[in-house]
């Protein structure tokens, strides 16, 4: 049998996909760490916040159906009733998973397993909302549009359906004026008709 081993730079652990663990002054402590790394809860946590925080799972579906979009009148009527099918199918895939993944992380801070900033994190990032920082860098405490950036359909659902999982555990005492920066913008969505009726039936209800 030959075995082979490969070296590479300290530096470089993450690029090639490593995992390098601390240094660590006894066993015991090394057992304690490792313990904490792969207990369930943390798993299940990072798990959790890679779904949300990855890259937009629409992007792809976007640019394809951009694409299409252009070419699609000089397409034979069975190919593009096609691809407009197979674009449609897909959009639902994607939006069952967001939907899913959304309302999974709102039951997890129902029973106490995702703290407020976790949520203020998921609430901000569907509302296209964030923290202001002034010149130096440093958080104002004010909560603001993200600039040239606004919600989509899947954005509204994926809102409305986290705030029916949360219901009022969202709505605690110290944090009541940043809950209502976010419905502030919500409201704003009741009159826009460029949403569908079950979106804006949402905000009137939610006043």
């Amino acid at each position: 049998e030959e075995f082979y081993t490969v070296f590479f730079p300290v530096s470089k652990a993450k690029e090639i996909g490593q995992q390098m663990s601390n240094i660590f002054l006894s066993e015991i402590e090394c057992h304690k760490d490792g313990s904490k790394k792969n207990s369930f809860k943390v798993i299940l946590l990072n798990k959790c916040q890679d779904e949300f925080t990855k890259k937009d799972i629409y992007d792809a579906w976007r640019i394809e159906k951009k694409g299409h979009d252009k070419q699609k009148r000089s397409l034979p009527d069975s190919e593009r009733l096609a691809k407009d099918e197979d674009l449609e199918f897909r959009r639902m895939k994607i939006k069952k998973q967001m939907l899913g993944n959304i309302r999974f992380i709102g039951e997890l801070f129902k029973i106490g397993m995702l703290k407020v900033k976790v949520m203020r994190d998921c609430i901000e990032s569907l509302l296209k909302l964030q923290q202001e920082k002034d010149a130096d860098g440093n958080y104002t405490g004010n909560i603001v549009d993200l600039d040239d950036i606004e919600m989509d359909e899947e954005d509204h659902e994926a809102v409305q359906k986290l705030f029916i999982t949360i219901g009022s555990a969202i709505d605690q005492g110290k944090y009541r004026d940043i809950i209502d920066v976010y419905f502030s913008k919500i409201d704003g969505f009741s009159d826009d008709m460029s949403l569908n009726s079950r979106s804006r039936f949402f905000v009137q209800r939610s006043h």
